[in-house]
């Protein structure tokens, strides 16, 4: 079973990265040039998008490992007690689980924020770009 989930898991994060180039931006070289500002805000938004995307994808992974781990701990526990060395085990296991996920959240959090940020100065960058074009 352990084998089919990282399988799984490598599938899922091989289908998740861009078939293009990472680093390829829809701006044309001008656009870069006469607008580097709007060109670099419109490049972290990209990338703090897929740092989102990745980061929320290994969360949901550790989520499913930190589901798995709670069930062993309970089975565990029902069956053998609470003091025996598998439980203990399983338990540990559970809190590691646990931490990583709560790592992860905040990870993903704080990424989330710095992508709204991003966003945010784009669209300034955006709307200064058409005030000075309109005049």
């Amino acid at each position: 079973m352990l084998n089919k989930t990282k399988m799984f898991l490598a599938a899922a994060l091989l289908a998740s990265f861009p078939a293009g180039s990472l680093w390829a931006d829809n701006n044309s070289a001008a656009d870069a040039v006469s607008h580097p500002e709007t060109s670099y805000h419109e490049h972290e938004v990209k990338s703090d998008s897929q740092d989102v995307q990745e980061l929320s994808q290994k969360k949901a992974e550790v989520k499913a490992r930190m589901d798995q781990a709670k069930k062993d701990y309970e089975k565990s526990l029902q069956t053998n007690g609470a003091q025996s060395d598998v439980t203990k085990e399983a338990k540990k296991r559970l809190d590691d689980a646990r931490k990583d996920y709560k790592k992860l959240a905040m990870k993903t959090n704080d990424a989330g924020k710095e992508l709204q940020k991003d966003k945010q100065e784009l669209q300034q960058d955006k709307q200064e770009l058409q005030q000075k074009t309109a005049q």
